[in-house]
């Protein structure tokens, strides 16, 4: 099984949804946004604090974890080698599984840096 599956295709494309919805929001959003911001704090108070273009800090790694886990779900097949122990359809469904979960794990992501950049 060389080919992405569809499911799979809708989870990373909405991944990158949330990733360019977060962007269009932080763009319009950019011009109410304090000068500095806390950038860093505990339950207790604020500890630290940060220009407002920090924020674009966090875009950029939300856009290079996504296509590091793009290539990875795109080169499954090619990194889980082959075992004696499974066949080639288990083979195959354990590839479709470990796309389904980094797909999963890139909304994930996308989602946490929603809530860290608009919190």
């Amino acid at each position: 099984m060389n080919t992405v599956s569809k499911k799979n295709k809708i989870l990373l494309a909405l991944a990158c949804l949330i990733f360019i919805v977060n962007c269009v929001v932080l763009v319009f959003a950019y011009g109410s946004i304090p000068d500095n911001i806390v950038v860093h704090s505990y339950n207790r108070g604020d500890d630290s604090y940060g220009d407002k273009s920090s924020l674009w800090w966090l875009v950029m790694l939300n856009a290079i974890l996504l296509v590091v886990i793009t290539v990875a779900v795109a080169n499954c097949q090619k990194w889980m080698r082959p075992t004696p122990d499974l066949t080639a359809n288990e083979r195959a469904e354990s590839i479709d599984n470990a796309r389904l979960i980094l797909a999963i794990v890139a909304i994930k992501i996308s989602i946490v840096f929603s809530i860290i950049l608009f919190k």
